[in-house]
């Protein structure tokens, strides 16, 4: 969402993601790309966060590129459910 470019983390994600993303935070401001899954404000996000070059050549902030999956684990959980109820055994083929 463009309304949420340029934004401070902490305002986005929450102060307690972006404490438990410090680390992976980091590396990225040292250049290193860092793929991770965050939970953040009842979400789970898979998140991938690229440093972003200035024109000079040198690390001038970091891209966060996220996708929200949280209906996935609702969706385990449905499955699982679906499942153990099953009165004969069950094959699912994703």
């Amino acid at each position: 969402d463009s309304a949420l470019a340029g934004l401070p983390l902490q305002d986005v994600l929450g102060a307690d993601a972006v404490e438990r993303m410090r680390t992976s935070l980091h590396r990225a401001l040292a250049g290193a790309s860092q793929q991770l899954r965050v939970e953040a404000r009842d979400r789970v996000l898979d998140a991938r966060l690229e440093p972003w070059f200035g024109l000079d050549g040198a690390i001038a902030g970091l891209h966060l590129l996220a996708d929200d999956v949280t209906w996935r684990g609702q969706h385990e959980r449905d499955m699982r459910s679906l499942l153990a109820a099953a009165p004969e055994p069950t094959l699912v083929l994703e």
